[in-house]
């Protein structure tokens, strides 16, 4: 059974005035915090983002903290983000005047893109050896691209036709499901407007967009993807897997049996967050317009001003019993 599913955490942002552990060293978070040391408020996610790649950083589930230089969230942003993604976690920081930006991150790989003789290629370089690992890449006129990463350095060529700007990403697997570890914006995609409307009508519209088919709503999947929206604000993570229980058996244990089972989850400020941080992963835009799906389920919760986001995608599924 395929089991396309992938988590996604978006930025989330902290601020508290409450003593400084060890200095974050990430030369590229350092340089992104930095640049947005100056601003006044809490930038968006789209900010957060633009400013660690514009600094030359892969990294993804970005947060960040602004606060005094004696703050103890500092530390426990770091320890948090360290907890979380373990030695896939990057921190960088920028102090003026007492304040300090501080930014962490998820990154187990290097991208780069660049033209050559023969096209495009993105050479990816896997920070642990043996990572099973996929790059999948997504132009900004919906053209895709999959290529698995099958040794800790490759060159990868984009196929014909496949042109800028474009955004790549390298998921990973990991012990809650897949996940992504780096991204990289090559190019100027286009800019989007504030998106103002519920997951289900998102997605219906991306599904018009790819011109595939529209999905039935299915009330079982969206009552499981409820439960586990809770679960993930519970957990304060997105991820796939709690309490040792997978998307598939989730469905399972709902009564649901499918020849394919999919899922998206993302964790956020608000909606609208969370939608933009989804259009912005190749891998999650893929599975939420795969055409092999024909039922679909959503759940959004929100507790303690973050927003989860679930969206359980389901090929032909049928009640199986309990």
């Amino acid at each position: 059974m395929r089991v396309p599913f992938v988590a996604l955490l978006t930025v989330a942002l902290f601020a508290a005035h409450v003593s400084r552990a060890n200095a974050c060293d990430d030369p590229r978070l350092s340089d992104a915090a930095a640049a947005l040391l100056l601003g006044s408020t809490a930038p968006s996610e789209s900010i957060l983002v633009d400013a660690t790649r514009r600094a030359g950083s892969n990294a993804v589930a970005l947060l960040m903290v602004r606060a005094d230089s004696g703050s103890e969230s500092l530390a426990a942003l770091r320890d948090a983000s360290t907890s979380r993604d373990g030695a896939f976690s990057v921190c960088g920081e920028a102090e003026a005047e007492g304040t300090v930006v501080r930014i962490v991150g998820r990154e187990g790989a290097q991208l780069r893109a660049t033209i050559t003789d023969a096209g495009l290629v993105v050479d990816v370089e896997l920070r642990t050896e043996g990572q099973r690992a996929t790059l999948e890449a997504r132009s900004s006129d919906g053209t895709t691209f999959r290529r698995v990463i099958d040794r800790r350095s490759l060159r990868v060529p984009l196929p014909n036709g496949f042109r800028a700007p474009f955004v790549a990403q390298v998921v990973a697997d990991g012990p809650n499901g897949p996940l992504p570890i780096a991204s990289l914006g090559y190019g100027s995609m286009p800019t989007t407007t504030p998106i103002e409307e519920s997951i289900d009508g998102h997605i219906a519209r991306l599904r018009r967009f790819a011109e595939v088919s529209e999905l039935r709503s299915n009330g079982i999947l969206a009552r499981v993807a409820v439960a586990h929206a809770e679960a993930v604000c519970r957990e304060g993570r997105a991820t796939h897997v709690v309490d040792d229980v997978d998307p598939v058996e989730r469905v399972r244990r709902a009564g649901l049996e499918a020849r394919t089972i999919g899922e998206v989850v993302a964790r956020a400020t608000d909606v609208a967050a969370a939608i933009e941080g989804l259009d912005r992963s190749p891998s999650h835009r893929n599975a939420l317009e795969d055409d092999g799906f024909t039922d679909v389920g959503t759940g959004t919760v929100t507790v303690d001003g973050h927003t989860c986001v679930v969206v359980i995608l389901a090929a032909w599924p049928r009640f199986a019993g309990r």
